[in-house]
């Protein structure tokens, strides 16, 4: 078994590569990113808490070696288990495709998703938290199932108000992959079924992130908040979802760093 070595660079370029080919994404997304396949990740982090990327892998790979008495679900992936899951996805892919990628590039892939883009996507929902917080709102971490139901991330209170927010990347409205698609018509049946549910609006709030500086950016709203109402975002009709949602422009100009 080759030992490779952690490197960000990498976990972002290989991510990049793989993702360039649909029936990668479709791979990746059906047959190695659920957690029953590479770990709660989330839950992880948490547990964990880790200080930075390089310190997040060495110490998810330790806990999953201590811990391997317990579902992959718990625990995350020994580095076996992960070299693995590499492979796995790799001979997935080259029977559909003609494509002969090293092995190297799916296993950097799979650590770009479980470590990289969990760390970033936890310190982005800190941030977020604490932002709101220091407004006078009570803030929470939306766990458990209804995490995993309804994509939520967190819950706000105070004021009068009470609602959800989502913290979703810029590539989330601008990316034009169908499979994409299909995840902002998830989104917003999903905004639609809380709303039922539990009368609780869903607001979006969008990052930018530069890679090699781990620099976030958060977008503007036209009033020059950072919460977006989905009728901001998309042409929208909630009984008819899948014909009218569209790709959204967001301006630049909106774009303000704040760390």
């Amino acid at each position: 078994m080759e030992i490779f070595e952690f490197d960000i660079n990498k976990c972002i370029e290989c991510k990049k590569i793989l993702n360039k080919n649909p029936k990668s994404r479709i791979i990746y997304k059906n047959k190695c990113s659920y957690s029953r396949f590479i770990g709660n990740c989330t839950n992880l982090y948490h547990k964990i808490k880790p200080l930075n990327y390089k310190d997040f892998y060495e110490r998810e790979l330790k806990y999953a070696e201590e811990n391997k008495h317990l579902p992959i679900e718990d625990r995350g992936l020994t580095y076996e288990e992960f070299y693995m899951l590499a492979h796995k996805y790799k001979v997935l892919l080259e029977d559909c495709t003609n494509l002969t990628y090293d092995l190297s590039i799916y296993f950097y892939a799979l650590i770009c998703h479980a470590i990289v883009e969990t760390f970033v996507g936890q310190k982005k929902e800190e941030m977020i938290m604490d932002y709101i917080s220091k407004k006078g709102f009570e803030v929470k971490k939306v766990e458990g199932k209804k995490d995993a139901k309804y994509g939520v991330d967190i819950e706000v209170i105070g004021k009068g108000q009470h609602f959800y927010l989502q913290v979703k990347p810029i590539t989330f409205f601008k990316s034009e992959y169908p499979d994409t698609h299909e995840d902002r018509i998830e989104a917003c049946r999903k905004r639609e079924e809380i709303l039922e549910l539990e009368g609780f609006d869903t607001y979006y709030i969008i990052y930018d992130l530069d890679w090699e500086t781990s620099q976030i950016k958060w977008v503007n709203n036209k009033n020059n908040g950072i919460l977006f109402k989905i009728s901001d975002l998309f042409q929208y009709e909630k009984d008819d979802i899948k014909n009218t949602i569209v790709r959204f422009d967001l301006p630049t100009e909106y774009i303000e760093t704040l760390i």
